[in-house]
């Protein structure tokens, strides 16, 4: 008897050795989200496998002054994908390790949250559908996207040196009046892009393809001035000026030795001379040859060319000088 006795002994402790304590097993270290990537309306957030974990669970849900996340889900693998999710919406991240314990479920404390913000689905470019000119103006239409949030319209006449003028926002619509800076006589220029809003940031999508549109009439008398200033130093123009102002350049003149200079500023200095090209040691030269001069990059600025031996650049859209037809 005692005999049998020690042999179950010998067998339980030989089982028992042979089988992990479960109450003495590791807690799995907490995981931690590592990426995300998104799409419209899907976020897939990954983090780093951990020793020990079975499965772990994630838990999102949209960012707010709680961060309720009130949507979860499981997975072995080391990344997950939440679908059906809005917009250009922040959402709040979080997951944590499943493990055993003996026959009880555990997990490990859960990861600090990760913010992660949807895309959004962007315009098509528009498409130029229509363009007409009665009686002064060009109404154009195109094609819309639910997407946009507005749209702009560019226009200039075709050919110029300097084309495109400010755009004109004309919100969400599919169609377009234009009533200023038509020139009579002539071609004109138009294209189309859309806009939309991205977080806190304005995007644009490319420029449509450009379409052209023939005004009647002669060719147009009007005013030329300062893009940027319509109301002071305004002048007549008609016929040959007209040609000139399209070719408008201008020069840095130094006022020390005389050398055109094709821009200027504080920290720029004299091609010839060495002195610093300042404002008060710089006079404007203006120049409006009858024909386009050759163009090229003149110390670092593209489109400059040279005018009757010096140098010269067209002025930049912002400041160029332009005319249109008065009313």
């Amino acid at each position: 008897m005692k005999r049998v006795l020690s042999i179950l002994i010998t067998l339980v402790l030989l089982i028992s050795l042979s089988i992990p304590a479960l109450s003495l097993a590791e807690t799995p270290a907490t995981p931690s989200i590592k990426s995300a990537s998104t799409s419209p309306t899907s976020v897939t957030v990954s983090w780093g496998a951990v020793k020990g974990a079975l499965w772990y669970q994630v838990a999102w849900g949209k960012k707010g002054v709680s961060d309720l996340l009130d949507k979860t889900a499981t997975t072995t693998g080391t990344s997950l994908k939440a679908a059906g999710l809005s917009e250009n919406t922040t959402y709040a991240f979080r997951v944590r390790a499943c493990y055993k314990n003996g026959t009880s479920t555990k997990y490990t404390s859960w990861s600090a949250k990760k913010f992660v913000t949807t895309g959004i689905t962007e315009p098509a470019v528009p498409s130029i559908t229509s363009i007409s000119y009665s009686n002064g103006k060009v109404t154009l239409g195109w094609s819309m996207d639910s997407h946009a949030r507005g749209y702009e319209v560019s226009w200039s006449e075709k050919g110029a040196l300097i084309p495109w003028g400010s755009p004109k926002d004309v919100g969400k619509v599919k169609s377009a009046t234009i009533t200023n800076r038509i020139i009579t006589g002539t071609t004109m220029a138009f294209r189309v892009r859309a806009y939309w809003v991205e977080g806190t940031s304005l995007k644009y999508t490319s420029w449509s393809a450009t379409k052209y549109v023939k005004t009647s009439g002669s060719a147009s008398t009007g005013y030329w001035t300062a893009w940027s200033d319509w109301t002071t130093s305004r002048k007549t123009v008609t016929g040959s000026m007209q040609e000139k102002i399209r070719h408008h350049m201008w020069a840095a003149k130094c006022k020390n030795c005389g050398t055109h200079n094709p821009y200027w500023g504080s920290n720029i200095k004299c091609s010839k001379c060495g002195k610093k090209l300042s404002s008060s040691n710089v006079q404007h030269v203006n120049v409006y040859p009858t024909t386009k001069p050759s163009l090229k990059t003149i110390s670092g600025r593209k489109n400059g060319g040279k005018v009757d031996g010096k140098n010269y650049w067209y002025c930049e859209p912002q400041y160029s000088y332009r005319y249109w037809k008065t009313k």
